[in-house]
């Protein structure tokens, strides 16, 4: 990790926040990561899997990111709002 991942890693950390997701080269096993997502540690267990679309344009060396992530709904009990 260089020095922009530190702090970043330090800032999640100092926030609260969870850092998720991984980019496998097209080799299929190098392993880097570079693609990132974090969330607030409340929604943790929501989300459910992370992938990279290597096939958008950003016109940079990232890719765009799809998360899935399960919400639970509460039921609205008879006579509240």
């Amino acid at each position: 990790m260089n020095d922009n991942g530190e702090r970043w890693a330090d800032f999640c950390q100092v926030s609260g926040l969870v850092i998720g997701g991984t980019w496998v080269s097209p080799d299929g096993g190098t392993t880097n990561q570079i693609e990132y997502m974090a969330l607030s540690k409340w929604w943790r267990s929501s989300l459910q899997d992370v992938r990279v679309k290597r096939g958008a344009d950003a016109g940079s060396d990232h890719h765009l990111m799809l998360a899935k992530i399960r919400l639970k709904i509460g039921k609205v009990k008879k006579g509240e709002t």
